[in-house]
């Protein structure tokens, strides 16, 4: 069974989804390369860069990687991302548009 280092509520649905084998196939992100190596800070840093908004700090650089993850997970779980604000439902993992 993979190791899941999601916190709280939403990692204990993970993981007995997991042990029931009902997440298979899922679609998943690489926790350890992320964006493409295992240098995460450097990595954002280069994206955001690239982006044109000049060189992030420390600060930035984890509020990026923190809002990405919670933007992948809107994704995985409608299979769409339509623009607008998400706000985090009270059972700790689910996701839904706000008005």
């Amino acid at each position: 069974t993979p190791t899941v280092l999601v916190p709280g509520k939403a990692g204990d649905y993970l993981r007995e989804r997991l042990e029931e084998e009902t997440l298979f196939p899922a679609p998943a992100c690489d926790a350890k390369r992320p964006y493409g190596t295992s240098n995460v800070d450097g990595d954002v840093r280069r994206l955001l860069e690239e982006a044109g908004l000049g060189a992030p700090g420390e600060d930035e650089i984890y509020s990026m990687h923190a809002e990405t993850q919670a933007a992948f997970q809107c994704l995985f779980e409608h299979g769409v991302m339509e623009a607008g604000c998400y706000e985090l439902q009270d059972d700790g993992w689910t996701w839904r548009q706000s008005d």
